[in-house]
């Protein structure tokens, strides 16, 4: 009885253990190669073998057998019990098939490929340099690579189909294309050279050698190569000197020269003008030589919502476009039309929706066009100079081979590579009524024009201290007219075809946020002009810029001071003071740590006054601005840039 139970539960043990996986490969069965036996190229010695494991609870031990099917055709020619591979098979692939069981009954098997081939190279012998006269009838001396090579031999190709190549030392890699060298009277004196061999298999030799040129009474006058030189200028759209963009330039020979020539330069200019010298043009050929220039840059400069206003007002007809750069220009999708989805593409751009145009790059660089007024010349507009020389025989020059930049979504032509444009009137004014607000605090801040005007259109970009508020909605305009950006400022703009009136006191938006820290509204909110320069279009393409300021609340006979603007600013600001009576008055900055770096004294009569505040010789970062009118002292944050 106890035998019985023994052997049921060995043979139980062997059913459950032989259902896992417990036998496998210990090695990798992966391609192999082998090399030609030496002296010849028909076969070549093979050793394989591969090790499987088992975990058979009777033994460990594993049998072996494999299979060839020789140049992997199919068919099975070796059969063989053994676990070890080897002899001499012939050249080219074959497929092995290896088996291995264990006493369990179980089996696995792995196959692969396994290659014989020639691994040696042409054997190659060459001579130490030779020395060659300059036939005066051409005025060249020819060398091929046989003139160099004692002896030359391979173990599986031919002499007679063994490739040879020749070439200047340090002039190419691979395989060289050309089968014979040439020199001429310049190259008088030593130059190196490579010799190249290569059998039928791709295999390689190479030897590095030495020519001696000279000339013996010959006549013949060093003339190398021509020269090609193209220049020009390059200005944008709106007729300002360009200096920051690439020229590129290729010149190529199309027939008469071996072997062919293709040179490319890519110049960064910092000049509004270029030349570019393409030398070592070998004579006699047929030339092509192409030039181009391309500009990158912020994708917003000199795009603004007045280029918006001025696309509506052609789509719909009311103003339509005088120049074929306004065009192009305002063709931002690319589309060879300019639509609404352009002002689609470019408002999304001003808001910080988009870094870049998805469909176009920051700047156009074409070939001027003769009459700009003329809108036929739409089909004309070229992007690149080709120009042809038939036979190059001597130095040659191009010259005002000009570009025009355009700048893409700028439709009014204003982008500036120098100074910032001038304001073409005096600011207009946003006003907040400025308070103190608790931690905590959840308010909406209405945002309000300062005086009543005649707009087409409008942009700021307003930011508050992420550290003392948190912005959380915008609410008063519509949903595309203005996009929050993930560090917390919002962008804004409005525009239309026709001029619209905003009233003294009216609503531009209203900011809902949460108070983070006690603090003023005046030292929480301010303009951001990085993000987009806030401005206002008037009738005539005037531009006003607009600048926020903060009321303070109170009685009408107290002191009212309207915070800086610009804040920030870089290099003046300017305080407004409305005085309520007579009054001497103390005006001070003060630095970071206290210092005072500004103080200004003044009497001043009842009414408005503005103070300028200088910041060019003023250190960076957070100034304090303090109003001293002997009474009250008012005060506030104005940083420098």
């Amino acid at each position: 009885m106890n035998r019985f139970l023994l052997i049921l539960l060995s043979c139980l043990a062997f059913s459950t253990t032989s259902s896992a996986q417990i036998m496998g490969w210990l090695s990798d069965c992966s391609d192999k190669t082998f090399c030609v036996n030496a002296g010849g190229c028909s076969q070549g010695a093979v050793l394989m073998f591969e090790k499987a494991y088992t975990n058979c609870i009777f033994n460990n031990d594993v049998d072996y057998s494999y299979k060839i099917d020789l140049n992997n055709n199919g068919g099975i020619e070796i059969n063989s019990p053994n676990d070890t591979c080897t002899g001499n098979f012939p050249i080219g692939t074959h497929k092995i098939y290896w088996r291995a069981t264990d006493d369990c009954g179980n089996v696995v098997n792995c196959t692969y490929l396994f290659t014989v081939k020639d691994c040696t190279p042409p054997n190659m012998l060459c001579i130490n340099g030779l020395t060659q006269n300059i036939d005066p009838l051409n005025c060249l001396t020819t060398f091929t690579p046989q003139q160099f090579i004692m002896s030359v031999s391979d173990n599986c190709t031919p002499t007679n189909q063994l490739q040879f190549g020749i070439r200047e030392a340090g002039t190419g890699t691979g395989f060289p294309d050309a089968d014979s060298l040439s020199f001429g009277e310049c190259d008088l004196g030593l130059n190196f050279v490579e010799i190249w061999v290569r059998d039928g298999n791709g295999l390689m030799n190479i030897c590095q050698n030495y020519v001696l040129v000279q000339q013996n009474g010959t006549n013949c006058v060093c003339n190398p190569d021509a020269e090609v030189m193209l220049s020009g200028c390059v200005k944008t759209s709106g007729n300002k000197k360009m200096s920051t963009y690439a020229v590129r330039s290729t010149v190529e020979s199309l027939s008469g020269v071996n072997p062919p020539v293709v040179k490319t330069k890519n110049v960064n200019m910092t000049d509004s003008c270029f030349a570019l010298e393409t030398t070592q043009l070998p004579f006699g050929g047929q030339y092509r030589a192409t030039l181009s220039a391309s500009r990158g840059g912020d994708p917003k400069e000199g795009v603004s919502t007045f280029d918006l206003v001025l696309m509506s007002k052609h789509i719909l007809g009311v103003d339509p476009f005088t120049n074929v750069y306004q065009w192009l220009g305002s063709d931002v999708n690319k589309s060879n039309s300019v639509t609404t989805f352009d002002i689609v593409e470019t408002r999304k751009l001003l808001l910080g929706i988009y870094d870049t145009f998805p469909n176009n790059s920051s700047w156009r660089v074409i070939r001027p066009i003769i009459n700009p007024a003329d809108f036929g010349a739409l089909a004309t507009v070229k992007d690149t100079y080709q120009i042809m020389m038939p036979s190059l025989n001597d130095d040659i020059g191009f010259q005002n081979l000009n570009f025009v930049g355009i700048k893409i979504g700028d439709a009014n032509l204003s982008a500036s590579l120098h100074a910032p444009e001038a304001e073409d009137r005096e600011p207009l004014w946003l006003t907040v009524e400025d308070r103190w607000v608790q931690v905590g605090e959840r308010l909406e801040i209405p945002v309000r024009w300062g005086q009543t005007a005649e707009l087409e259109g409008f942009q700021l970009s307003l930011r508050i201290d992420p550290a003392l508020a948190r912005l959380e909605t915008v609410g008063g305009l519509p949903d595309d007219q203005y996009y929050i950006l993930p560090d917390g400022s919002v962008r804004l703009l409005g525009f239309g075809p026709e001029a619209q009136t905003v009233g003294e006191g009216s609503p531009v938006l209203f900011l809902n946020i949460t108070v983070v820290q006690q603090t003023r509204l005046s030292d929480m909110l301010y303009l951001q002009p990085e993000g987009l320069k806030a401005e206002a279009y008037s009738g005539g393409s005037k531009k006003h810029p607009l600048q926020l300021r903060f009321a303070s609340a109170g009685n009408a006979g107290d002191w009212q001071v309207f915070g800086p603007s610009p804040n920030p600013a870089a290099d003046w600001s300017r305080l407004e003071v409305r005085a309520p009576a007579a009054q001497e008055i103390n005006l001070s900055l003060f630095d970071a740590f206290g210092h005072r770096v500004f103080s200004r004294q003044a009497s001043v009569e009842k009414g408005v006054h503005f103070f300028d505040l200088p910041l060019t010789d003023l250190p960076s970062g957070m100034l304090v601005w303090r109003l001293d009118t002997g009474g009250r002292v008012l005060s506030g944050k104005l940083v420098r840039l």
